[in-house]
């Protein structure tokens, strides 16, 4: 059985991708009626959906990831000088230092791990406020 998944660029009318000027870094931030949260503006009631969505693309990217580091460096189809100096430098590209593929994946996970952590904290915080007002409302 094959599961449909939206392409990576489509999100839920519920998540929105902040511009640069908005995105607030490492806190949350809520509102009305949505939470911000790193670079993402999320309506309230579709935490939970959030969580998910968030959940399975860092899934994905370590999944991703593993693959990457089983797979290990390039190696030389041959043991001649240019085979040699090609391989070495495709590893270095892709594989050793800053801005690198691997770099750039280990980048988005740690982002999609801060997201999930927030919009958790997020979650936990407005079950605390939800159960305060119910409290409220049955002592008044």
């Amino acid at each position: 059985m094959h599961r449909y998944r939206e392409p990576a660029h489509s999100l839920p009318t519920f998540v929105t991708l902040l511009s640069g000027a908005e995105r607030r870094g490492g806190v949350f931030t809520m509102s009305k009626g949505y939470v911000r949260v790193g670079g993402w503006r999320i309506d309230l009631d579709k935490i939970p959906a959030a969580i998910k969505i968030f959940t399975e693309a860092r899934n994905d990217v370590q999944n991703l990831a593993s693959r990457g580091v089983a797979a290990g460096e390039i190696r030389p189809m041959g043991l001649d000088d240019v085979s040699l100096e090609l391989v070495k430098e495709l590893n270095q590209r892709y594989f050793a230092g800053t801005g690198t593929t691997s770099w750039a994946i280990g980048r988005f996970r740690d982002e999609m791990n801060s997201v999930v952590a927030q919009l958790e904290a997020v979650r936990r915080h407005y079950r605390r406020v939800e159960d305060s007002n119910h409290r409220n409302l049955r002592g008044a």
